[in-house]
């Protein structure tokens, strides 16, 4: 007679943090904007079931170019020039390359199980 459908949890790369609702794929494109940034994925750090915080990983233009703490500051800085505090990840990973699904989109579920003082440039 008729389908019962049930949704469990949301589809799209809408969150909600610390009250807000952001959509990872407007940092994403953002962050792109910045000099120097040629590729970025952001994912939510979890804990207990919510999201707690921001990741970000970046994949810069320049291979030399320096990956420091400085550096994850400095693209914070000019990533909040574009977009409100609350959707600047409090955490930067430089990383040579994003890894993908067999889909070719970004693994996000690999990105969000990695530690949080893994070093991703090596």
């Amino acid at each position: 007679e008729g389908d019962l459908f049930f949704c469990h949890g949301r589809r799209d790369d809408q969150i909600k943090l610390n009250g807000y609702r952001i959509e990872l794929g407007d940092i994403e494109s953002n962050l792109r904007q910045v000099d120097g940034v040629q590729d970025a994925v952001v994912v939510p750090r979890i804990r207990n079931d919510r999201a707690d915080s921001l990741r970000a990983f970046v994949v810069l233009q320049d291979v030399d170019a320096p990956r420091s703490f400085e550096a994850a500051m400095a693209l914070r800085q000019a990533l909040g020039a574009r977009v409100p505090a609350p959707m600047v990840p409090q955490h930067v990973h430089f990383v040579r390359t994003i890894p993908l699904t067999a889909n070719a989109k970004a693994d996000r579920r690999q990105l969000s199980t990695l530690p949080m003082d893994v070093d991703l440039c090596s």
